[in-house]
C-alpha cells in the first residue's frame, strides 16, 4: 500500500484528520481514481483548484502522471496558489 497525503482545503473537504491515506496504487494517475472512488464529491471541488504532486521530493509533471512509481516514496497532493509556478491542474489527477 502507498502513502497519500492531501493538504489545505483537499484535507479539509474530506474531512480527514491526518490527511493520510493508504491505497494499492501503481502511479500518480490512480490517485484520483482513488479520490473519486471515495469522495464522488471530490472532482467537482478540485476542478477549480491547482496542485503539485510531489512523489516523495520529486515533482511530478503532466507527462508523467501515468508512468509506474517506486514503492517507497510516498504521495503529496499540495494546494498552490495561482501564480506560484507550474502545476499540476487537478482535472488531470481525477482522469
Amino acid at each position: 500500500l502507498r502513502k497519500i497525503k492531501v493538504y489545505g482545503a483537499l484535507r479539509r473537504f474530506l474531512n480527514w484528520e491526518t490527511g493520510t491515506f493508504l491505497a494499492d496504487i501503481s502511479n500518480v494517475a490512480e490517485v484520483g481514481r482513488f479520490l473519486v472512488a471515495n469522495w464522488p464529491e471530490v472532482e467537482k471541488h478540485m476542478a477549480d483548484q491547482h496542485y503539485k504532486i510531489y512523489v516523495g521530493k520529486y515533482n511530478v509533471s503532466e507527462e508523467e502522471l501515468s508512468l509506474p512509481i517506486g514503492q517507497i516514496e510516498e504521495i503529496k497532493i499540495v494546494p498552490i496558489a495561482v501564480g506560484a509556478g507550474p502545476w499540476v491542474e487537478s482535472q488531470l489527477v481525477l482522469a
